[in-house]
């Protein structure tokens, strides 16, 4: 909480510095002062579910190779910054709202002692046991979320397509391609069958071709014979 007491500190002083000319200034300046340290403490608590999402979504999308998968790679960096920009499921903004609400229900001082104190002791009394309506903490409900975001990302992966131009492929209607499919393997079909036909037809015909060429000769060879012996 070192980076806390600093920014309360910093906080304190600009509003001494400035002066407080009426009360509603004042109250606006405590205002800042508690959101100021709500924002901090919760940012540094929360940073290492942030980080590990940041790094374990990252490394997933870095192991799908674009050459073979640019369209799931797409999809890969496409869910993981619509993620970011959700702030863990909204839990950054919920607990930073949370905290302020505690530090004015509790009637903080305008004081950065009295601040520090506050704000550490409410953030860890609410990053694991229930809190603002949960079934668990903060922290806990953010890991938690961070961790299904993972798998929702892997799921939006494994449903793309292997490439861009898979999808736009896919996106054509399949009955349409029916007609000219079942057109084509019937003419592929007959071209084979007619095919086997022709040649069975072209060996017989050879065969009593043959037969036909060998009767003809044998009879050939007779009449000679006959003939030289009328000689």
């Amino acid at each position: 909480m070192q980076r806390l007491i600093i920014v309360v500190g910093l906080v304190a002083a600009a509003v001494m510095l400035q002066g407080c000319s009426t009360q509603a200034q004042a109250e606006a300046d405590r205002v800042v002062a508690l959101t100021s340290a709500c924002d901090t403490a919760v940012d540094e608590k929360l940073k290492p579910s942030v980080d590990k999402y940041n790094k374990d979504s990252q490394a997933y999308c870095d192991s799908i190779m674009t050459v073979i998968g640019s369209a799931k790679k797409s999809m890969c960096t496409l869910k993981r910054t619509q993620f970011q920009s959700m702030e863990n499921c909204d839990i950054t903004r919920r607990w930073k709202l949370a905290c302020l609400n505690q530090m004015n229900d509790d009637a903080i001082a305008m004081n950065a002692t009295a601040i520090e104190t506050a704000v550490t002791a409410y953030i860890g009394s609410s990053d694991a046991e229930p809190a603002d309506r949960m079934v668990s903490g903060f922290v806990t409900q953010s890991d938690l979320c961070t961790s299904e975001a993972i798998k929702s990302i892997k799921a939006a992966v494994a449903a793309a397509p292997m490439r861009l131009y898979d999808a736009t492929a896919k996106g054509a209607n399949p009955q349409a391609a029916e007609p000219l499919f079942f057109a084509m393997s019937g003419f592929v079909i007959v071209m084979v069958v007619g095919s086997v036909a022709f040649g069975v037809k072209r060996f017989v015909q050879d065969r009593v071709s043959g037969t036909g060429t060998a009767e003809t000769d044998q009879e050939a060879q007779a009449l000679v014979e006959d003939l030289g012996e009328v000689e």
